[in-house]
């Protein structure tokens, strides 16, 4: 009898044991979304990548299953008042979020590790966690109150927005994909992107730089670095170089003679005494006020939309291709400039 009990005994626990380990919940039972905010726009009249609508609740019980949410990759959320996303982690083969302009103090996607493209910008959002979302590859994160930003386990990221944040820090070091970097308004001291070759796009004005060494980045072709503290720039490797904004810093000199593809030059608000553009032939907009620059030759940038030469008292000579200047499609801003003129006889 003794044996007999010990069986039952030890049957009931192999039981118990084996439907405990099992906390997979059911295919069909609904998903857990707390936030009625959230709930309201997953049946809200969604569309999906195309623009065509999209259904979640496919059996109309007003509820949405695990089975449903699995079917889900791409969900557009944004705009919607939506104060919390709970419930997303439910969503595991989602691969492109956006909930930007939202409500949201934090954002889980610890769950969606199937993820490529979030959109979270426009958010109170203090802490991002992208540890266990190894396909990323574009995320735009801006608007928020984010103090620390780390991306060092995304190694296929080739597009990262996290301007007006609190960063004080950003690591892009294993980002070696990266094209398109911006980081603007924030709270940086310092920016390496030495090992980020293929970065075509870098804006990392208002911060607090000192120092920004962009020798390494040879594709690049737009360099928006104003209103920072920097007081010498090095563009010689930079040659595919098409738009390049410096204004408001602390730079006495600027050679761009290797980048003759320039578009835009905006380096007004320094310390220059001379700018070299002659070989600009490409150059559309040129704002060069607040220096202390004395002639200017742009006699064979014919290509040129708007000269802006505001402030500069110290400015006479401006070597022109035709008299009279500007043309009519030119348009030259030069008040609190009175010594300017123009003339074809330049001098050597």
């Amino acid at each position: 009898m003794k044996a007999l009990y010990n069986i039952l005994f030890l049957t009931s626990l192999l039981i118990v044991l084996f439907t405990g380990c099992d906390n997979s919940p059911d295919q069909d039972d609904p998903i857990e979304i707390p936030a009625r905010s959230f709930r309201d726009a997953l049946f809200g009249g969604l569309l999906d990548e195309n623009g065509d609508p999209l259904i979640i609740d496919t059996d109309g019980n007003g509820n949405i299953s695990y089975a449903e949410a699995e079917v889900v990759t791409y969900l557009n959320v944004a705009e919607k008042g939506i104060t919390d996303l709970t419930g997303i982690g439910d969503f595991i083969n989602l691969e492109y979020l956006l909930c930007y302009d939202n409500l949201l103090s934090s954002l889980d996607l610890s769950e969606n590790k199937a993820l490529v493209g979030l959109s979270c910008w426009g958010n109170s959002i203090g802490t991002l966690d992208f540890s266990s979302n190894p396909e990323l590859d574009s995320l735009n994160c801006g608007y928020n109150q984010l103090s620390a930003l780390d991306v060092s386990m995304n190694d296929s990221l080739f597009w990262l927005q996290c301007s007006q944040n609190e960063l004080v820090a950003l690591d892009v070091s294993q980002n070696s994909s990266l094209t398109d970097l911006y980081c603007s308004v924030n709270q940086l001291t310092e920016l390496d992107v030495s090992s980020n070759s293929a970065l075509t796009n870098l804006m990392c004005d208002s911060n607090q730089l000192t120092t920004l060494d962009v020798t390494n980045n040879t594709e690049l072709e737009l360099l928006s670095c104003g209103y920072c503290q920097i007081s010498s720039l090095d563009l010689s490797n930079n040659r595919g170089l098409l738009n390049l904004y410096c204004s408001n810093m602390q730079l006495s000199t600027l050679n761009i003679s290797a980048n003759s593809k320039l578009i835009d030059l905006f380096c007004s608000h320094n310390q220059l005494s001379s700018l070299h553009i002659v070989n600009k032939q490409y150059l559309r907009h040129l704002f060069c006020g607040y220096n202390q620059i004395s002639s200017l030759d742009i006699s064979n940038i014919f290509d040129l939309w708007i000269l802006d030469v505001t402030e500069m008292p110290t400015l006479g000579e401006v070597c022109v291709w035709e008299i009279p200047f500007p043309p009519e499609h030119i348009l030259v801003n030069s008040g609190g400039t009175p010594n300017l003129y123009f003339t074809t006889s330049c001098s050597k």
